[in-house]
């Protein structure tokens, strides 16, 4: 996320369906993560829920692979 220039007062969406260092990672660099939902059948980010989520603040979305799903 540094190196895009994502930073302090920042959001990036993700999901809380993960593991803590997903969200670790991202406010240990100062930006705050705004969570979506997952989807029922991937278990993954829900993409469909991105959108709604969306805001001048958000800089980054950082997906997660999860059971052989590709994000």
């Amino acid at each position: 996320m540094m190196s895009l220039g994502v930073k302090l007062g920042d959001e990036s969406i993700t999901t809380s369906f993960s593991i803590i260092s997903t969200a670790e990672v991202t406010v240990r660099i100062g930006v705050t993560p705004a969570f979506v939902d997952i989807g029922p059948d991937t278990r993954n980010i829900d993409t469909s829920l991105i959108e709604a989520k969306r805001a001048d603040n958000i800089k980054a979305i950082m997906s997660v692979s999860l059971y052989g799903q590709p994000a």
